[in-house]
């Protein structure tokens, strides 16, 4: 809820979220499902969302696909990483799909 805030409020352009899967209230994919599905505003529904975790869990990774996540990396990351990362997610594009991102079931923490 403290990201969703931050980002409700922001006062400039915001043009790629680096999210942590593992938060204090909730988890990642629900943020990137909030940010898909239109509920968060001033910030687009298609913006470079690289998930970042130390899991790489298969259902975690399956649920991202789904919301369509630009990047997904596993900790440590490397700065090397993450500018990749940024690259490629800023440089994928996708048609936004509200219906399917809200019908995907994201697993709660």
């Amino acid at each position: 809820s403290d990201a969703l805030g931050k980002l409700a409020t922001v006062d400039r352009v915001v043009d790629c979220i680096l999210c942590d899967y593992t938060m204090a209230e909730g988890n990642g994919l629900q943020l990137l499902q909030a940010v898909r599905t239109g509920n968060v505003k001033h910030v687009r529904q298609d913006i470079c969302f690289i998930l970042v975790t130390v899991s790489g869990s298969a259902k975690i990774v399956e649920v991202a696909g789904q919301l369509d996540v630009s990047g997904y990396l596993v900790k440590p990351v490397t700065p090397e990483k993450l500018q990749q990362a940024i690259a490629r997610g800023r440089a994928k594009y996708f048609a936004i799909n509200y219906a399917k991102y809200a019908q995907v079931e994201v697993p709660i923490v």
